[in-house]
């Protein structure tokens, strides 16, 4: 199974953050996600550096396949895909 994290076009570095956590990421594993995707927008996360030399950067940690990405011209396709969505509501300072 697929989960589709997002934060949109800000950015929402503890969402991320936790995200990553081996607690998260098991506990996801358990549930039966394989594949996490991760639109991070603008978000400053232990990863973010790959970012900057190429558009996806992917991964595994936890048993996880993980993919991550800043932005897309539209995420429609993420979400028909994404049997979970984990985003925020609001901006967020």
């Amino acid at each position: 199974m697929l989960a589709f994290i997002t934060v949109g076009s800000t950015h929402f570095n503890s969402l991320i953050a936790a995200v990553l956590t081996e607690n998260v990421l098991s506990t996801l594993k358990q549930k039966g996600y394989t594949d996490i995707v991760v639109q991070c927008g603008n978000s400053a996360f232990e990863f973010a550096e790959h970012l900057k030399t190429c558009e996806t950067h992917a991964l595994m940690k936890s048993g996880v396949n993980l993919e991550f990405w800043r932005f897309k011209p539209t995420l429609e396709e993420e979400y028909e895909k994404a049997d979970l969505v984990i985003s925020h509501a609001g901006a967020c300072m």
